[in-house]
């Protein structure tokens, strides 16, 4: 099962902080346009996923999960 965290609208100067130390975890994607930034980050690893949610959580910063 992969496991996934979406996260959206993330202001960039924030998300260049963020998003760095999740992907250097999990696989993901990046994009910002316009000064916010979004991401989905997937993984295999239910740990790993259990790690990069409390991180976001502990930010602040809201997300979605879903699993596939």
């Amino acid at each position: 099962m992969t496991y996934y965290i979406k996260v959206s609208n993330v202001p960039e100067d924030l998300a260049t902080i963020i998003f760095p130390e999740i992907k250097s975890r999990l696989e993901g994607y990046i994009g910002c346009v316009e000064g916010y930034c979004s991401a989905l980050f997937y993984t295999e690893n239910k740990k790993l996923f259990n790690e990069a949610t409390k991180f976001l959580e502990f930010i602040g910063v809201q997300y979605t999960t879903f699993e596939w």
